[in-house]
């Protein structure tokens, strides 16, 4: 005779909080999802035992939360006129289920992404060339939002500019994989009164790397 035993197995990560079958990434004071929590694995299983048996098994561990890093190419000298940025990236999904791996939430939330001075070692680039990046941990998008992330700029002029840039397309699949992502687009600062900030042409980069300060 044997029996059917459920087996679920996964690792506490920092910043996340476990309960049955759903891990929640932490919500912060201000309501925002914690931006780099710990990585998160988990495994199910469905095991048969004969009775009286040592049953050994091996768990492979499913990967939850990815690496995302969004950077901002500046134009040389642009960098001296950003005071502070402060910036917000919507639709980020808080909860996944540990025995299916799928996003366990209705309803998505807000993750602060922090942008700080960096220069792109890329060599498809101009080495040295002045940049803006934020590193994320995600577990996901969640489903029927958009991922929008609001950049708001204030310069040394005491002007404040706001960008507001669609992400939906390129975070679509996010969960397909678990290598980390990073995208890439080009930000231009005004160069007389009344003009706006814009941020233009995302990419994915295949290789880079980023040195940040």
């Amino acid at each position: 005779a044997s029996d059917v035993y459920k087996r679920q197995v996964y690792n506490t990560a920092e910043g996340v909080t476990t309960s049955g079958h759903t891990a929640t990434v932490n919500t912060l004071p201000d309501g925002t999802l914690e931006p780099m929590p710990g990585y998160l694995f988990s495994t199910a299983q469905a095991l048969e035992i004969e009775k009286d048996d040592t049953l050994r098994v091996t768990a492979v561990m499913r990967q939850h939360i990815r690496n995302l890093t969004l950077t901002l190419k500046l134009k040389p000298g642009d960098e001296g006129r950003i005071a502070r940025t402060a910036a917000t990236l919507t639709g980020i999904a808080p909860a996944v289920d540990l025995t299916t791996g799928t996003i366990a939430a209705t309803e998505g939330k807000t993750v602060i992404p922090v942008f700080v001075p960096g220069t792109d070692n890329n060599g498809t680039r101009a080495a040295g060339e002045p940049l803006l990046a934020a590193a994320l941990r995600l577990l996901g998008t969640a489903d029927g939002e958009r991922q929008v992330l609001t950049v708001v700029l204030t310069l040394t002029d005491g002007h404040v500019q706001t960008v507001t840039t669609d992400l939906t397309g390129l975070l679509k699949n996010f969960r397909d994989d678990m290598e980390p992502l990073e995208l890439d687009a080009t930000l231009e600062l005004p160069v007389s009164a009344g003009v706006s900030a814009t941020i233009t042409g995302w990419n994915v980069v295949d290789n880079g790397e980023i040195k940040v300060n």
